[in-house]
C-alpha cells in the first residue's frame, strides 16, 4: 500500500497545486485509513477551503471518499461530494475526476454554508449560556 499512497500522493498534490491547494501534510494514518488533507489558503475576512481524501484498502480494492469543506471564524462545513470501491489500477483514473469535482465544490461554498462550530467554541458558548 505505501508504493501506491507514494504515488497517489504525488499525483494529488500536482492536481491540488494547479488550483491552489496545497497538502498540510503527508498520507496519515486515520482509524484504520489514510487521510491527505489539501487546503487553500484564502485572502483574509474570506473562506478558507480544504478537500480531504480517505483511502481504505479491503482486500484488492480500495475504498476512497472525498470531501469538500470550507471554514472562517471557528464555522465550518464539510460534505461528502464522492465514495466509491476500485481496484488499485483504477486509483488515478477514478480519483483524479472526483478530486477536481471535490476542489470545485470546497470552492463554491459560501460564508453562509458554515452550519458548525469546532467544539472548543460550541463549549465555550455552552458554558457562557449556563453562567447566565
Amino acid at each position: 500500500m505505501t508504493e501506491t499512497l507514494n504515488e497517489l500522493e504525488t499525483l494529488v498534490r500536482r492536481l491540488g497545486q494547479a488550483r491552489e491547494f496545497q497538502a498540510l501534510g503527508p498520507f496519515a494514518e486515520r482509524h484504520g485509513s489514510w487521510e491527505l488533507v489539501l487546503w487553500k489558503n484564502s485572502a483574509p475576512d474570506t473562506l478558507d477551503r480544504f478537500v480531504s481524501l480517505t483511502v481504505t484498502e479491503v482486500g484488492s480494492q480500495y475504498e476512497i471518499e472525498l470531501r469538500a469543506g470550507a471554514e472562517q471564524h471557528g464555522r465550518f462545513t464539510r460534505r461528502l461530494v464522492e465514495e466509491f470501491s476500485i481496484e488499485a489500477q483504477e486509483l488515478w483514473l477514478r480519483v483524479s475526476p472526483g478530486l477536481e469535482r471535490a476542489m470545485a465544490a470546497a470552492e463554491g461554498f459560501q460564508a453562509t454554508e458554515l452550519d458548525d462550530t469546532y467544539l472548543p467554541e460550541r463549549f465555550q458558548a455552552q458554558r457562557g449560556a449556563s453562567a447566565d
